[in-house]
């Protein structure tokens, strides 16, 4: 699940560092600075989310045809984005159509529609947003 070649082996490796950067952007709003920070935060994040759809393009995963582990971690934060602003990918298609896409994978779906499919809370109890 890391690449094939060694130019998709990149690519992933820049993926996965993308989605720490996303990652930690989202930490410290919903922990430090939610209430002062929110909407320019979901303003720049619509940028980034531009950015992430001009790197899917039309392709399935974001390293073509095959899933790497940086799908996981993609789909995860967008997942928790869509709970934070459900429009957050509104101008982005792509990355709705991927997220459907993830949603629909065998294991994945049987996960999502099983019993053991915990939706919340999605932070700990000192978060801001999505501590229920």
């Amino acid at each position: 699940m890391c690449g094939k070649t060694e130019k998709d082996k990149i690519k992933v490796d820049m993926l996965e560092h993308q989605a720490m950067d996303i990652r930690m952007g989202y930490i410290r709003l919903i922990y430090i600075t939610y209430p002062t920070e929110k909407d320019q935060y979901l303003k720049d994040f619509k940028t980034t989310m531009k950015a992430l759809s001009d790197l899917l393009g039309s392709q399935p995963w974001f390293v073509g045809d095959q899933i790497t582990f940086p799908d996981f971690l993609i789909y995860e934060l967008l997942s928790v984005h869509l709970e934070l602003d459900p429009t957050c990918l509104d101008k982005t298609n792509n990355l709705k159509e991927y997220v459907k896409r993830f949603e629909q994978l065998p294991k994945i779906k049987k996960y999502l529609e099983s019993s053991r499919f915990i939706k919340a809370p999605l932070n700990g109890p000192m978060a801001h947003h999505g501590n229920i």
